[in-house]
């Protein structure tokens, strides 16, 4: 089982089989983070090939401020600055090619091999010979081939998009030959390594990817760790960092499992992580676990739009 083998781009009559029976899909079919975002009908329209978003970072209060007096100047000037990432919509193009009379066949039947020669075989002639073959009536769930080619067409298509959300490498597609470019989105991987600290001694910042190394060097650079408290720990403390104005030690992880110690319990398979994070609190929507030193893992939650650990 797999792709047809197509004639001149196109589906034949004699290339499609037909059989009874109800109708399984199996292989891989799940598109976690496309599905969070709308699927391919969600977001919203674009009349553009670029787009732009715009990040302004709020002050961070890691100390005590310096408190105002009556009638006194205020304490100090401030102003924010703003940046922009700038994304691109990416073209994915399939296409489906059937013969109209591969499209009306559909009652078609393709028989089946029997052990022996117990089913008589009509010859078309008015004669029958027997045969170690056998067609069941009806039953075929295709009505529409060409529907059905469709919606897996776009399966495929749901599921490239999931890669590129992923893995993409931002290319806006610029070429002085009209049609000779081709766009690609910036992927999640990419969009935490702009800007990103070089090593977890380095301030977490709004504005730029914060990302916590789980490598002996603290940098991605040294051999992967294995995830542990210590690490989620770390990492919390990270993106923790930026929205709270208090100092943040080791027993942050407590606040999130105060019946879990927090020590070198080691996490590999991604249904434990997911069950165990869920377990810590109940904002965390999806994780997606990614071996290596960088990142560790990214996490959606309904009070930030994307971070980093």
């Amino acid at each position: 089982m797999g792709a047809i083998s197509l004639t001149n781009n196109s589906i034949y009559s004699q290339k499609i089989n037909n059989f009874s029976g109800e109708l399984f899909r199996v292989g891989g079919q799940r598109t976690p983070f496309l599905s969070a975002t709308g699927g391919l009908n969600g977001g919203k329209v674009l009349q553009s090939t670029f787009w732009q978003i715009q990040a302004a970072d709020s002050a961070v209060v890691s100390s005590e401020p310096t408190k105002a007096q009556e009638g006194a100047q205020p304490t100090e000037y401030l102003g924010r600055d703003r940046v922009a990432y700038t994304g691109v919509t990416q073209i994915f193009h399939k296409g489906i090619k059937m013969t109209y009379t591969a499209m009306a066949t559909y009652q078609h039947q393709n028989p089946f091999d029997l052990s022996a020669n117990i089913a008589n075989s009509s010859d078309g002639d008015g004669t029958v010979t027997a045969a170690d073959k056998l067609a069941l009536s009806g039953s075929n769930p295709i009505v529409d081939e060409f529907a059905e080619q469709m919606s897996m067409a776009l399966e495929k298509v749901a599921r490239e998009v999931e890669w590129f959300a992923f893995n993409g490498t931002f290319a806006d597609g610029a070429n002085t030959t009209p049609g000779a470019g081709t766009r690609e989105m910036r992927g999640l991987n990419e969009y935490c390594a702009l800007n990103a600290n070089a090593d977890n001694d380095t301030a977490p910042t709004f504005v730029g990817g914060n990302v916590h190394y789980c490598d002996a060097n603290g940098d991605g650079s040294g051999a992967d760790k294995v995830l542990s408290w210590d690490s989620i720990s770390e990492g919390l403390k990270r993106y923790l960092a930026l929205r709270a104005a208090f100092s943040l030690t080791h027993s942050a992880i407590m606040f999130f499992a105060p019946a879990i110690a927090s020590a070198s319990l080691s996490i590999s398979p991604l249904t434990n992580l997911l069950a165990i994070l869920k377990g810590l609190s109940p904002f965390w929507d999806m994780i997606i676990f990614a071996k290596g030193s960088r990142p560790i893992f990214f996490a959606f939650s309904p009070f930030v739009n994307l971070f980093c650990l």
